[in-house]
């Protein structure tokens, strides 16, 4: 009798330990895994990094399964490995968390605002709290949100403390720029942008209440952007194709490599092939930088180009860095 009360005495004790390593997660920020339910955090290993994905569906994941779903469909956890050097700051050991936020994207651009601020008090509750880097993933207007969110968050003030990464993908850009500015990233709240994009115009529903997008940001001063992009067998994708699970599953040895070996020149393009998968992941500039040319720029230049000659000849002909007006105005009619 007596060891059977020590043995629940026991129990007890584990289960308050165990609870006691669990951290509730900022409001609307769940874990990213099979369920997707939970906004506990395990918290007995440090984290290592944050790894937040945002989604652009028109119901909110955590309540609507097949929503959920294709949350999952575009990027998994296993997607979510970070190489050591990704980002500054980044350490060596701990588990990388991954996460999603849980918002619906609605006609117009109130919600992403609304949420924008929830998510903006999230991103500041969790660098606070674990002075660790975060990756933000964004798909289409997922990334305005973002971007909003970054006009407002603001980071602890330690020293060499790394601003957030972001990952935007298909991200429709307001023209004019100046009547959304709110909604435009914002340089002191960002770390480095990655932004893949095609020059296809943009496919949306109910299109009178929409602005008119265009599909890469203009010159925003200060910021660190690498402008990606994106070829699918060859050929531009439309906007709607870009949030891919091809792309998600390239992603983030993508922006490595992009990081790795460009600094000068950051207009770049990523080569994806479902025909020729041994040639997914390369990455080539598109359009060389016209700044001050420099040794280490031309030996960004001699890297591309052969780059460039490999792809050319296991494709079969040049890259489709560019789309005739024929093809835009077709698309453009089926938008």
């Amino acid at each position: 009798m007596k060891r059977s009360i020590k043995t629940g005495l026991l129990l007890v004790s584990v289960m308050q330990a165990n609870a006691a390593l669990q951290t509730r997660l900022p409001d609307n920020f769940y874990i990213l895994d099979k369920t997707g339910q939970s906004n506990l955090l395990d918290t007995s290993t440090p984290p290592r990094a944050f790894f937040i994905v945002v989604g652009n569906s028109p119901t909110a994941p955590f309540s609507d399964p097949n929503s959920y779903q294709k949350l999952t469909g575009l990027i998994s956890p296993e997607d979510a490995t970070l190489p050591a050097g990704f980002v500054p700051r980044l350490p060596a050991s701990g588990n990388t968390i991954n996460l999603y936020f849980n918002w619906e994207d609605q006609v117009g651009f109130k919600n992403i605002r609304d949420y924008g601020k929830i998510f903006a008090q999230g991103i500041h509750t969790l660098v606070t709290a674990y002075a660790v880097p975060c990756i933000i993933v964004s798909f289409n207007r997922g990334g305005l949100l973002v971007n909003y969110a970054s006009q407002q968050w603001t980071t602890p003030s330690l020293d060499g403390e790394p601003l957030p990464t972001l990952i935007q993908i298909g991200t429709p850009i307001p023209t004019p720029v100046k009547n959304h500015a709110d909604l435009m990233p914002n340089p002191k709240g960002i770390g480095t942008l990655f932004f893949f994009y095609s020059k296809q115009p943009f496919v949306i529903e109910q299109p009178t209440l929409h602005p008119e997008y265009q599909a890469t940001y203009t010159n925003i001063p200060e910021l660190s952007v690498y402008n990606i992009l994106v070829l699918l067998n060859n050929k531009q994708p439309l906007q709607n194709s870009l949030p891919s699970q091809l792309l998600a599953q390239n992603l983030i040895s993508c922006c490595n490599t992009a990081r790795t070996n460009y600094t000068i020149n950051r207009n770049l393009f990523l080569n994806l092939s479902t025909l020729k998968p041994e040639t997914n992941g390369a990455v080539g500039i598109a359009a060389p930088s016209s700044g001050k040319k420099t040794d280490q720029g031309a030996q960004e230049l001699v890297v591309s180009n052969g780059i460039i000659k490999n792809l050319t000849e296991s494709l079969g002909r040049d890259l489709a860095l560019t789309i005739s007006q024929g093809e835009y105005l077709r698309n453009s009619h089926r938008a």
